[in-house]
């Protein structure tokens, strides 16, 4: 029973790992430079709402092999991506 929770909690760890690596991954591509380089790699976002400094919060997503990937992603007023948040299935973690 120890055994199976300890197996648990590993895989658990290793995965929070792979997705730290993965956000880090998508910020360095991302951050910093206009939103069309989402849009030209992602699509066009599912949703997208105004924030209140002038800026807009952008959520995107895809289907890489059978997984639904996603990204949310904040804009400055200029339209420059600020901050990056990424999410999905296991399967997205392969690039």
């Amino acid at each position: 029973m120890i055994r199976a929770g300890l197996v648990a909690a590993l895989l658990c760890l290793s995965g929070c790992g792979s997705w730290e690596a993965v956000r880090d991954q998508q910020a360095q591509r991302y951050v910093g430079h206009p939103v069309d380089r989402m849009y030209a790699e992602w699509g066009a976002p599912y949703n997208q709402a105004p924030l209140s400094g002038g800026g807009y919060f952008y959520q995107f997503a895809v289907i890489k092999a059978i997984y639904r990937c996603e990204a949310d992603a904040w804009t400055n007023s200029s339209g420059v991506v600020t901050q990056i948040q990424v999410g999905g299935q296991n399967g997205c973690l392969t690039e």
